[in-house]
């Protein structure tokens, strides 16, 4: 199960997500429109896109070592 919050701080945009596999909440902050990056070493990223009226993609982009960042896994939420 994930949870995800959206909020505005002071240097931009930030998702904060809460993984059921993970033990600790995880910190991103927008680095391009709709793109964010997770804060700390690793290279980590969330995408959100709106393709359409009433069409959100949420993705997920990471790396294994020495691999090239690469979409991982993807929800698209229809109306």
């Amino acid at each position: 199960m994930e949870y995800a919050l959206f909020g505005r701080i002071a240097k931009g945009l930030s998702v904060r997500t809460v993984i059921d596999t993970r033990p600790e909440a995880m910190t991103f902050s927008e680095v391009e429109q709709g793109v964010f990056r997770l804060e700390g070493s690793n290279d980590t990223r969330i995408a959100l896109a709106v393709p359409e009226p009433g069409t959100v993609v949420y993705s997920w982009w990471w790396a294994r070592p020495g691999e090239q960042i690469k979409e991982q896994s993807r929800l698209i939420a229809r109306l």
